[in-house]
């Protein structure tokens, strides 16, 4: 088996370079999916995904590792 185990930083500095607004919509058609997404993009209803970040510096694990 497999597990994806994780332990938590004290900080990360960095910076976020891109990213992209994403909204899923239900629609009958892609013409009416891009209105009705452009109305939420408008409306500050979208989810923020980040494309591309650097890490710069990050502090000392501490915690306990866990199974995520």
């Amino acid at each position: 088996m497999e597990f994806k185990v994780c332990k938590n930083l004290e900080y990360v500095r960095g910076y976020l370079k891109y990213g992209h607004g994403e909204v899923i919509v239900n629609a009958e058609s892609e013409e009416e999916a891009l209105a009705i997404a452009e109305e939420a993009f408008e409306n500050d209803s979208y989810n923020v995904e980040v494309d591309d970040y650097e890490i710069e510096d990050c502090g000392n694990f501490y915690g306990e590792a866990y199974i995520n």
